[in-house]
Order: C-alpha cells, then structure tokens, then sequence
C-alpha cells in the first residue's frame, strides 16, 4: 500500500482511495477512513451519581452481567447499567470487537489467542484478564484482526 500526501486547496479533508478493483480490503479502508471521521476519543459514563469521560483507546475490556456493564479500562473499572450492543455503537471503533454475548475487547490490549483442551478459545489480555471467546465470534475476530494489524507473517497465512 503506498501512502501519499498532496496539498490542496480547501479547508476540507478528502480522501481518495485508488486501487485496480474494489476488493474487501479496499472497502475495509473506506470503513475505517470514515469510522475515522466520526468517531470520538471519549466515552462519558455515569456512575453512582459521577460523570466520568474515558479515553476509549484506555479502554480494555466491556462485560455484561445482567444488564450491568463492567467498563475495565487501564485506570480503573466502571460499573454502569446498558447493553453490550449499544455501547459498542458508542464507541465506534475498528478496535472493539464483541467476543461473545457478554463481552467485548479492544484488540490493541489483546495478548493471546489460545485454544483450551475442551476445545473453547480464550482471549488473553494485555492486564492478564483471560475471557471465553464465543465459537461464532471467532471467525470475525480473526478477520477484525487481520484488517486491524495488516502485516502478518506469511508462513501464518
């Protein structure tokens, strides 16, 4: 991929993306181009009567039990009432990806992927937090992965 930047003038970013066709890849770059530009890099929660603004990219790990969100970032844990699906809306990045039902990660503090004797995976984390990884959601985690950290070895293809 070759990345070039060329003055313009206007006041308005604009992003042209040319590739020979319009392959995954391609539109997987527009989507995060323009996840890009409309995202946030905090995250306003309400807990026990305080406000508190997060940095997403400081948040580790969403968890749901009953309705209840276990917000772990780097700082501390959160505790709020909301659904999984919705606060990933919230935080619309290519970085989080659900797990399972009842959690998310932000794959930047993803250690390890690993494979137990019973046959389930298990995420590890970057604060040695290991989560159960859904077998439906295995799949488009490798791909959030892949697209995620475009350079992997060949030998892993």
């Amino acid at each position: 991929m070759k990345v070039t930047f060329v003055p313009a003038h206007q006041p308005e970013i604009s992003v042209q993306v040319q590739a020979e066709t319009q392959t995954n890849a391609v539109n997987s770059l527009m989507d995060y181009i323009d996840q890009y530009q409309t995202r946030s890099d905090k995250l306003t929660i309400h807990e026990n009567g305080r406000l508190h603004i997060l940095d997403v990219s400081a948040i580790i790990s969403v968890e749901v039990f009953d309705k209840q969100l276990t917000i772990t970032t780097t700082e501390a844990t959160y505790h709020v009432r909301g659904s999984l699906s919705k606060m990933l809306a919230q935080l619309q990045s290519p970085s989080f990806r659900a797990i399972s039902q009842s959690a998310a990660i932000n794959l930047h503090y993803l250690q390890s992927l690993s494979v137990t004797f019973s046959g389930t995976m298990t995420a590890e984390l970057k604060n040695k937090t290991k989560l159960p990884v859904s077998r439906r959601y295995v799949a488009a985690l490798r791909q959030q992965i892949t697209h995620l950290f475009v350079k992997t070895h060949p030998l892993n293809k």
